[in-house]
C-alpha cells in the first residue's frame, strides 16, 4: 500500500479527489494518505509520494510537475475592507488587523519586489489572531476579524463566493509550481 503525504488542505482539496477516483477505478488498490502540516522526509518516514508546492531545491528526489500553479495571496472580507484603512500596497498591512497561520511567520510577511526593484519587500505587523488551522484563519477572515494570507487553492471557493477578496492584487507573489516527489528507490510503486 503506497503512503502519500500532503499538507492537510491541499491534500484534501487537490490530492484526495484524484486518489478517490483512482481507488474507484482500481477496486483492488489501496493507499495511506497522510495529511500533515510539515514536510516529511520520504525515505526515513516510509513515504512513497509527497505533494509539494514550492520551487524545489536540488536533491536526489524525483520530482514530477503537476499541471497548475498556486499563489500566496492576501485576502479579507469585503465588509472588513469597507471600514478598514486602504490596502493598496503591502506596506499598508501595518495598519491592519492580521490573522495568521501558526506554521508561518507571525510578525511579518514577505512580498515580491516592487516593479523595477530586485529586493523582496518585508512588512512587519501587529498580530490580531493566530490559529493552527487554515480553516480557522479563513473563517475568521470571513467573519471580518482581519486580513490573512494563504495559498490561492485554499481561498478559491471563498473568493468565488465573494466572501473574501484578494488585496492588493498587483503585489502578490509569483506562482509556485506543484510537484509530486518520490525517492529513487520508491519510484516504481506497484
Amino acid at each position: 500500500m503506497p503512503t502519500i503525504s500532503a499538507p492537510p488542505l491541499a491534500g484534501d482539496d487537490l490530492l484526495r479527489p484524484v486518489l478517490d477516483k483512482l481507488l474507484k477505478l482500481y477496486p483492488e488498490a489501496s493507499a495511506h494518505l497522510m495529511l500533515l502540516d510539515r514536510p516529511v522526509t520520504l525515505v526515513e518516514e516510509g513515504v512513497d509520494i509527497a505533494l509539494r508546492v514550492a520551487q524545489l531545491a536540488e536533491s536526489s528526489l524525483i520530482a514530477t510537475r503537476v499541471d497548475g500553479d498556486i499563489r500566496w495571496v492576501v485576502i479579507a472580507a469585503p465588509e472588513y475592507l469597507v471600514s478598514a484603512p486602504p490596502l493598496e500596497e503591502p506596506s499598508d498591512l501595518a495598519a491592519h488587523r492580521i490573522i495568521t497561520f501558526t506554521n508561518f511567520r507571525m510578525d511579518s510577511w514577505t512580498f515580491a519586489p516592487a516593479a523595477g526593484q530586485s529586493v523582496p519587500r518585508t512588512v512587519s505587523f501587529q498580530l490580531r489572531l493566530a490559529a493552527n488551522t487554515v480553516r480557522a484563519t479563513l473563517r475568521s477572515a470571513i467573519a471580518e476579524v482581519g486580513v490573512t494570507r494563504h495559498s490561492s487553492n485554499h481561498v478559491a471557493e471563498a473568493v468565488a463566493a465573494r466572501q473574501l477578496r484578494i488585496v492588493p492584487a498587483h503585489a502578490q507573489h509569483p506562482p509556485l509550481p506543484v510537484h509530486l516527489l518520490t525517492s529513487a528507490g520508491r519510484a516504481s510503486i506497484p
